[in-house]
């Protein structure tokens, strides 16, 4: 949980102090403490936004490194993503359930039948096979075979296999084919999975040291039309002008902005152009429907 404790008042000024009471909020630091990923699911305050679960004990944090994950997270979805020692099981809100990851070289057998759970839930799944126990991985074959589940199978910087069953999916890699490659190549590996799940969610492209975060909440009564709103709040902490662009896609209508601070907004048929002067600040809200 960041905490601005030991930054002088002279640093913390805005729009930097207005990013860490916007991101450090009580829901958050709730849903951190109580292990939870959305607090009152159906209230009208904004959550942060979780996408990914990432599952390793606190010696498998490295290997999301070494083949790029968490680069990549960092890059295109940033803070919303979360480590943790062991996966979630409530399954109440099925929809809202993130991406699960899951390292085969500290997977038990509680794991894997815990992997399986998220499964048929309607979970979506990544599973490293590399130094998955031989039992373990047989247990997953046999599985897929006894339940006749559709696979797919493609060869792209790693073998990649997906399991398909309703909404659930297991996407299985081999994280010791991507150790030594270059870092654009793990970027590309870990864009193309991400496409292969059909992720849905807004690229936001911007300057450096522009921060961004997305928070989410239930649609209202008024709000029929989308099953969620989604919140981007872009922060500019330099003394210079900076750009971003959040690019359209198909399942997102822009619906407001707010908080618009010394930001020029511009909607276009290919996304919104963001100009942002020096200590600029702004937030919009994205309608998201299937």
């Amino acid at each position: 949980i960041p905490s601005s404790a030991l930054l002088s008042g002279r640093v913390k000024k805005e729009p930097l102090s207005k990013a860490l009471k916007n991101v450090v909020t009580e829901s958050f630091i709730r849903s951190h403490l109580e292990n939870e990923l959305y607090e009152d699911d159906y209230s009208s305050s904004f959550n942060p936004m979780v996408f990914f679960e990432l599952i390793c004990g606190k010696q498998g944090i490295w290997l999301y490194e070494e083949c790029g994950l968490l680069n990549y997270l960092n890059r295109q979805f940033p803070w919303t993503y979360r480590l943790k020692e062991k996966s979630s099981s409530d399954f109440q809100n099925d929809y809202k359930q993130p991406f699960h990851f899951f390292l085969g070289s500290q997977m038990e057998g509680k794991d894997f039948s815990q992997l399986l759970k998220l499964f048929m839930n309607g979970c979506k799944i990544f599973l490293d096979l590399s130094e998955l126990e031989e039992e373990l991985e047989r247990k997953l074959n046999l599985f897929t075979v006894e339940n006749d589940l559709k696979v797919e199978k493609i060869n792209y910087l790693s073998p990649i296999s997906k399991i398909q069953l309703g909404e659930g999916a297991i996407v299985t890699y081999r994280s010791d084919k991507l150790t030594d490659l270059p870092v654009i190549k793990k970027i590309n590996f870990w864009d193309t999975l991400a496409n292969y799940l059909k992720i849905k969610h807004l690229s936001v492209q911007t300057d450096d040291q522009v921060f961004f975060v997305w928070n989410s909440r239930a649609s209202n009564a008024y709000e029929l039309d989308y099953e969620e709103i989604r919140r981007v709040s872009l922060y500019n902490t330099t003394s210079y002008k900076k750009k971003a662009h959040i690019v359209s896609a198909k399942n997102f209508a822009f619906l407001k902005t707010v908080d618009q601070k010394n930001v020029e907004i511009k909607s276009t048929p290919i996304g919104v152009d963001i100009q942002m002067l020096p200590g600029g600040s702004v937030s919009l809200d994205f309608g998201f429907f299937e």
